[in-house]
């Protein structure tokens, strides 16, 4: 297990718009991967990645340190040809909380006043198993029937030549059952599988030298959980570890799932199979 950094980058650069921008999802504006090929990253459904770059002049007096233009990225999966209803489900899920994000972070809803607020806006979700902009291990793929995704974002104060500090966060969404995933769907129920995540956790932040001085884990919060056939990513913004100057904003763990062994839930959405075979002799 260990830490690493997320490398988000950006999949497609669709056009860009000049002058009046808007910032809420329009189907028209979205561009489909035209680049890759839709791809099977182990859910079980091909996926195409979603790009909206927006960018245009900054307002008078928002610019001074000349940054240049103002930028508005999102970009997130969407399943291709959706024709079962657990592809519509999700599709529509995901649509619907998109712009949920992006508001929580500050994003305009209509950036077409005259004077710009000065901020770029970034909200990328990216899923598991794109080994070009994912930072967990290269042959990790979501696991079958869950459609795992790591997403960041921030806003880029430009006014002032300062960032938020960004977040990060994990979403994970289960097919069969039209919902996101919950505990119970991964570790049997009174298994002690929280105090061990914790732990693991906890033992990861201190060996890389991340001690959370001011901030309590709460390793049962799933949105820092990020899927995938390695392990369980956690996630974290700055704030998870010291709260100020640390290198870790959207840095993810990955915890084995041998680690979690003991604790997984036989029948659950992690295939026996690929926690099993690397136990020690103790767990067989």
């Amino acid at each position: 297990m260990g830490l690493v950094r997320l490398g988000l980058v950006v999949l497609l650069l669709s056009g860009c718009f000049s002058g009046v921008a808007h910032a809420q999802i329009d189907d028209s504006a979205e561009v489909d991967d035209a680049q890759l090929p839709p791809t099977d990253y182990g859910a079980g459904y091909k996926m195409i990645m979603v790009h909206q770059h927006q960018e245009h002049a900054p307002g008078p007096g928002d610019d001074p340190f000349g940054e240049g233009q103002i930028t508005l990225d999102l970009l997130f999966p969407l399943i291709a040809d959706p024709r079962t209803a657990e592809a519509k489900n999700y599709n529509t899920a995901i649509r619907q909380v998109i712009p949920q994000w992006w508001k929580a972070i500050g994003g305009p809803k209509d950036n077409s006043q005259s004077a710009d607020p000065g901020t770029g806006y970034n909200l990328n979700c990216v899923p598991v198993g794109e080994p070009a902009a994912y930072g967990q291990p290269p042959e990790d793929q979501m696991l079958p029937g869950v459609i795992s995704m790591s997403c960041v974002a921030d806003a880029d104060l430009l006014a002032s030549g300062t960032a938020n500090g960004g977040f990060a966060w994990g979403y994970n969404w289960l097919l069969s059952q039209h919902r996101p995933i919950q505990p119970d769907d991964i570790f049997t129920p009174n298994s002690g599988w929280l105090k061990a995540l914790t732990v693991l956790l906890d033992t990861d932040r201190k060996r890389f030298g991340l001690a959370p001085w001011a901030v309590k884990l709460d390793a049962a919060d799933r949105h820092h959980w990020v899927l995938g056939s390695a392990g369980l990513g956690f996630t974290y913004s700055n704030s998870d570890f010291s709260g100020y100057g640390s290198p870790c904003e959207g840095c993810l763990d990955v915890i084995p799932w041998s680690k979690l062994a003991p604790y997984l839930r036989k029948g659950g959405v992690v295939p026996q199979a690929d926690w099993s075979a690397s136990l020690p002799l103790s767990y067989k």
